[in-house]
């Protein structure tokens, strides 16, 4: 052929290719323009041999070499030089650049050592980046992947570094995407071409893990933010969906919420976003007592709020492990943690009341990764709880007490169970989207606050049990008037459910358990018994050796240093001449002096 010629694949004449032929870029494209593997090998061989017969094969494999490496480069860096993904029904078209993206799979076209052609196989399934994401929380990037499996496209979100890393790709693998330790690096750069090609045509989108507040914005109803935590918390997620007959619903509950008892675990689902906008801290309502009063029956009702009522979904039994409730209540975020069967997670934490500080703080301990720390998740859900015993015991501390609202259950809730777990099951999610639209329309801190002093004014409880139950009925003034269009709670409703100061106060709880401990024990105040003596009751008083004071208390749950400074301030012990809570006194008969401290019996 003549130099100048246009090449077809059909016209090369390779018995007469001359050495200029052999080095022209249009010989070349014609080699690569052909869709077959087995036509490029058998057109790259027959050059290769004319090359060989003119002494020229080591000048034709570095050409050949250097035009791949160049249409690389410039394809790298204008993806209009190269082809785009031609996937069945893909959800996106992109620049592939020199990889081939069609039904087949993907791959790309390389030269062996030998000179022959060969494929680098990514995928053999249809695959690509779809959209990228930034976590407004942690500022990290994340990709969607979406990939053809099972006659369907499928979409999977994980971290840039899952896709970056040879290693850590092929955990995709458990999803069903189709990559292999052999496959992994090819993968890892067809994506990161992909990206690289395509950042002016993949979307990119502000994310967010969890459900709940974002600016003005409420994770899942608004879709200014996207999600991209579907790996982690996908069922929880697709569970606050809306489903059924709205008006259904609301005359059921509406009906129901005449209880009393049930009308304030409604108003605690309903009351978990408003904690946000009033700054204040997450609260817990706990339901106990006996069974068949319909306590998870309630609880369903109560999830039904948001979404899908079934158990592992918004509502959910509370055998769980300490990171597990903690991760799910930093994925709620803003909403109400709904959990039934309260006695079942001793097992997993051995200290309630620790559980209940952690819980009630809104964030979880500091963690570290091997090279950095990790983000501190934080929440601010309400707490649904039931269970057959209380949550909180007489050893308990004072903020412990004071972040619960505890309700015994002796009477039926719901009259008829099965009935309304039916009906949740069918109906569910539409009044809290409803909610979340009404109060972004109210500025509620002013109201909140109003209806806290109204509390505390009416009231002898603390500021935090105050706190809890204004949420609560600032959720039950809202619904009532725009949702159920009935009358709001009265204060006079639910102040047998508020904690009185002394209740909460451990000093005074302390007190009342040693008196009445004494009082179970005079025999140990006689000199004549046969038993351990703690020490002498005397009119209004008492004389209690300090070692046994402090066993006691300790049996208990309290400790004297905790509350000795309570005890003096309210005279509920005597100080000796120096001002010291300890008298070293002789006591009757006895040889020797002893450490004893004074209480008073008035």
């Amino acid at each position: 052929m003549q130099q100048g010629d246009v090449f077809k694949v059909t016209d090369i004449d390779y018995d007469n290719l001359t050495a200029e032929d052999l080095l022209s870029e249009e010989l070349y494209d014609t080699i690569l323009s052909q869709d077959d593997e087995l036509k490029i090998n058998k057109s790259v061989g027959l050059c290769g041999n004319r090359a060989r017969k003119l002494s020229m094969k080591t000048d034709f494999d570095k050409c050949y070499k250097a035009y791949l490496a160049q249409v690389a480069r410039l394809q790298m860096a204008d993806g209009t030089a190269g082809s785009v993904t031609s996937f069945a029904d893909q959800p996106i078209t992109l620049r592939c650049g020199l990889w081939v993206a069609d039904d087949a799979g993907v791959r790309k076209c390389k030269r062996t050592p030998d000179g022959a052609t060969a494929w680098d196989v990514a995928s053999p399934i249809p695959i690509m980046p779809t959209e990228l994401y930034e976590n407004i929380d942690t500022g990290t990037e994340k990709i969607r992947i979406a990939y053809f499996k099972n006659n369907a496209w499928r979409s999977t979100v994980c971290e840039r570094v899952t896709v970056s890393s040879n290693i850590k790709i092929i955990e995709l693998a458990n999803i069903g995407i189709e990559v292999t330790s052999e496959s992994s690096k090819f993968l890892v750069k067809y994506i990161s071409d992909m990206v690289s090609l395509n950042l002016n045509i993949i979307p990119r989108y502000k994310s967010t893990s969890r459900l709940g507040w974002i600016n003005n914005d409420f994770m899942p109803y608004d879709t200014n933010v996207k999600f991209d935590g579907e790996v982690d918390n996908k069922y929880i997620f697709e569970a606050v969906s809306q489903v059924g007959d709205y008006h259904t619903w609301l005359m059921h509950m509406k009906e129901l919420r005449k209880n009393r008892i049930f009308r304030i675990a409604l108003n605690t689902s309903f009351a978990a976003p408003l904690i946000r906008l009033t700054g204040t801290l997450p609260f817990i309502t706990h339901l106990w007592g006996g069974t068949g009063t319909g306590k998870s029956v309630t609880l369903m009702a109560a999830a039904s709020v948001w979404g899908n009522p079934e158990p592992g979904k918004m509502f959910r039994t509370l055998n769980m492990t300490e990171y597990a409730l903690l991760s799910a209540s930093a994925f709620l975020g803003d909403m109400c943690f709904v959990g039934d069967e309260l006695q079942s997670i001793k097992s997993k934490w051995t200290d309630l009341d620790k559980m209940i500080m952690t819980l009630t703080e809104g964030q979880n301990r500091g963690r570290m990764h091997f090279n950095h720390s990790l983000p501190v998740d934080n929440w601010r859900c309400s707490y649904l709880f039931s269970g057959e015993e209380p949550i909180t015991y007489d050893n308990s501390g004072g903020g412990v007490k004071n972040r619960v609202i505890e309700i015994q259950c002796n009477d039926m809730l719901v009259p008829d169970g099965n009935k309304t777990a039916a009906l949740v099951r069918e109906n569910y999610g539409h009044a809290g989207k409803d909610f979340i639209e009404l109060i972004k329309k109210h500025d509620l801190r002013e109201p909140y606050r109003n209806i806290q002093k109204e509390i505390l004014a009416t009231s002898d409880t603390t500021p935090k049990q105050a706190m809890a139950m204004a949420l609560i009925m600032l959720a039950d003034c809202m619904v009532s008037k725009f949702i159920f269009d009935v009358e709001p709670l009265d204060f006079e409703d639910i102040k047998k459910y508020l904690l009185s100061e002394s209740q909460v106060d451990v000093s005074e709880r302390a007190h009342s358990f040693i008196i009445n401990h004494i009082a179970q024990n005079m025999a140990r105040f006689n000199s004549d018994t046969s038993g351990e003596e703690w020490g002498i009751i005397k009119e209004n008083e008492v004389l209690i050796n300090k070692n046994i004071l402090h066993r006691e208390l300790k049996a208990m749950g309290f400790e004297f240093d905790a509350v000795k400074s309570k005890w003096a301030e309210k005279k509920y012990l005597t100080l000796n001449s120096a001002g010291r809570y300890i008298h070293n006194v002789r006591v009757k008969n006895a040889s020797m002096k002893a450490d004893f401290v004074r209480l008073t019996l008035e």
